[in-house]
C-alpha cells in the first residue's frame, strides 16, 4: 500500500513538471536587454568613411612587343587613386566626425555615409598619429544631426561588458559584444608605431570597424576601435576616449595641451645623457627644443633641461609625460607646477593662469596676397614630422586670392622665400615685407613629403 502511494506521489510530481517544462518552453522571454536599448540609441551618430588618397606604387611598364625578350622588364613609379574604408562617430550637432587617423591618409577626398544612406562631403581637420585620432567635418547639411557626445568615463572594469560598433567590409552597422580584456595595454605596428593606454576587447573588430565606437553597456562612448591582432582571434583594441577627447579638443576646438602651451620637444633621458648631465639615473625627459616665443621661453625654460616633475608627480620618461598631460585640461587649471633639473640643480617653475590662457588661446596669424599664415606649433611639427624652426605654416587660402591662383593650399609649409629660409612668423613678415614691390615671389613649400616651388604674383 505504502509503495503504492510513493508510486502515485511520484507521478504526480513527474507531472507537474512535465507541465512546468512545457509552460517554460513556451514563456516569452524580453528580448529588449541593455545591449539593445544601447545599440538603438547610438546607431545613427555612426558613419561609413569612403575616402580617396593619392599614393605611389612600382608599375611594370608595356611590353616591347616581338623584341620583348631582347630588353629587361621596364618598371616605373607613379600615382594612382587609392580608396578605403572606414568608420566613425558624429560627436557634435554641427558635423564634426572622430575616426582614427590611418582612415583618411592624405586625403584629396572623403565621404560620410549615414544610417539613412544619406552622404555628404566631409572636410579633413586634421589628425594626430600619435594616438591614431583624426577629426573630420560634415559640409553642406543644413540640419543638426544626432551625435553621440564626447564625455569622459569612469574607470574601466576588467570583464564589463563593451559593445563595438561599425562598418566591417562595408556591412553598415554592424554590433558585436564582448569585454574589456585588459586596459592600460602598449602595441606596436608593422610601422613601428607605438600606442599607450589602449583598451582590449575580445568584442569583433574586423577591417572597416576601424574609427568605430566601443560602447559601455550604457552606450556611453568608451574609445575608438583601431586594430586587431592578425594572427590571433578575439583580440581587437581600442584608443581610450580621455585620448579622443584631448586630440579632438586640440584639432577642431584648437584648445592646446600642455606640451603644445609650452612650446617644447621632449625624448627620453638615455644612458649617455644622463652620464652627460651628471645624473643619477634616466629618470625624467630632456627639452629637445624649444619654439621662439612660446610660454617654454617666457617662464624661462632652456633646451637640455631635464623635466622630472610635474604637479609633484616624478616623470620617468617620456610616455609617462605624454599620458600625464592627456589627462590635463589647462582651461581648468589655476596653475601648473614643474621641476627641472639644470646644471644638476633642480629649479621649480609656476605658470600662472593668465600665462596659460593667454598661450592657449591665442592665433599669430599674419595674412599675405590671400594666406592666413602662422608659425609651426609643436602638435604640427609632430603631426608632420618638421622642427618647429622649419618655416610657417599656411593656416588659410582665400577664394580668388594669389595664393589660391598659384596652387597653395591650408596646411602647405612654407619653408624658403626667394632665396631667404623662413623659420619663424617673424622671419616670414620681414622677408616678404621686403619682396612686396616684385610682381612674383618664389616660395619653397612642402605638401605631405614633396617639396615645391610656387610663384605668388600680385593680384592684377
Amino acid at each position: 500500500m505504502m509503495k503504492t502511494a510513493r508510486c502515485l506521489t511520484t507521478a504526480l510530481m513527474m507531472s507537474v513538471l512535465l507541465v512546468g517544462l512545457t509552460d517554460f518552453a513556451h514563456a516569452e522571454f524580453p528580448r529588449r536587454n541593455a545591449v539593445v536599448e544601447a545599440v538603438e540609441n547610438v546607431k545613427g551618430a555612426v558613419v561609413n568613411i569612403n575616402t580617396s588618397s593619392i599614393r605611389q606604387g612600382i608599375v611594370r611598364m608595356p611590353s616591347f612587343g616581338p623584341f620583348e625578350d631582347f630588353f629587361p622588364p621596364f618598371y616605373s613609379r607613379q600615382n594612382y587613386v587609392a580608396k578605403s574604408l572606414g568608420s566613425g562617430v558624429i560627436v557634435t550637432a554641427d558635423g564634426y566626425v572622430v575616426t582614427n587617423a590611418h582612415v583618411v591618409q592624405e586625403p584629396i577626398e572623403i565621404q560620410v555615409t549615414l544610417v539613412n544612406g544619406d552622404t555628404y562631403d566631409a572636410t579633413y581637420i586634421g589628425s594626430d598619429p600619435r594616438v591614431d585620432v583624426a577629426v573630420l567635418k560634415i559640409e553642406g547639411a543644413t540640419q543638426e544631426f544626432f551625435h553621440l557626445p564626447l564625455e569622459s568615463h569612469d574607470e574601466l572594469m576588467i570583464g564589463e561588458t563593451v559593445i563595438a560598433v561599425g562598418n566591417p567590409y562595408g556591412l553598415q552597422n554592424t554590433v558585436t559584444t564582448g569585454v574589456v580584456s585588459a586596459i592600460d595595454r602598449q602595441i606596436s605596428t608593422n610601422q613601428g608605431t607605438e600606442f599607450t593606454g589602449i583598451i582590449q576587447t575580445d568584442a569583433a573588430i574586423n577591417p572597416g570597424n576601424s574609427g568605430g565606437p566601443l560602447l559601455d553597456i550604457n552606450g556611453k562612448l568608451i574609445g575608438l576601435c583601431v586594430a586587431i591582432r592578425a594572427e590571433a582571434e578575439n583580440i581587437g583594441f581600442a584608443v581610450p576616449v580621455a585620448k579622443v577627447i584631448r586630440a579632438f579638443n586640440e584639432l577642431a576646438r584648437g584648445s592646446a595641451c600642455l606640451q603644445e602651451i609650452l612650446g617644447i620637444e621632449i625624448q627620453n633621458l638615455t644612458e649617455p645623457l644622463s652620464r652627460h648631465f651628471g645624473l643619477p639615473n634616466t629618470d625624467g625627459v630632456v627639452i629637445v627644443e624649444l619654439a621662439a616665443g612660446s610660454l617654454g621661453e617666457e617662464i624661462g625654460l632652456q633646451v637640455g633641461d631635464v623635466l622630472v616633475a610635474l604637479e609633484q608627480q616624478q616623470i620617468k620618461n617620456a610616455q609617462a609625460f605624454c599620458e600625464f598631460i592627456a589627462s590635463m585640461d589647462p582651461s581648468k587649471m589655476d596653475r601648473v607646477r614643474l621641476s627641472v633639473l639644470r646644471n644638476g640643480q633642480r629649479k621649480d617653475f609656476q605658470i600662472k593662469a593668465q600665462q596659460l590662457d593667454k598661450y592657449s588661446t591665442s592665433t599669430r596669424t599674419t595674412t599675405w596676397r590671400g594666406m592666413g599664415v602662422s608659425s609651426i606649433d609643436a602638435a604640427l611639427a609632430r603631426r608632420t614630422g618638421v622642427r618647429m624652426s622649419d618655416g610657417v605654416v599656411i593656416e588659410s587660402v582665400q577664394k580668388g586670392s594669389p595664393a589660391e591662383e598659384s596652387g597653395l593650399r591650408k596646411g602647405d609649409l612654407i619653408l624658403q622665400i626667394g632665396k631667404e629660409r623662413v623659420s619663424s612668423l617673424a622671419d616670414f613678415q620681414r622677408v616678404v615685407g621686403q619682396m612686396e614691390q616684385y610682381e612674383s615671389v618664389e616660395m619653397l613649400v612642402r605638401r605631405g613629403s614633396a617639396d615645391y616651388v610656387a610663384t605668388v604674383r600680385k593680384k592684377g
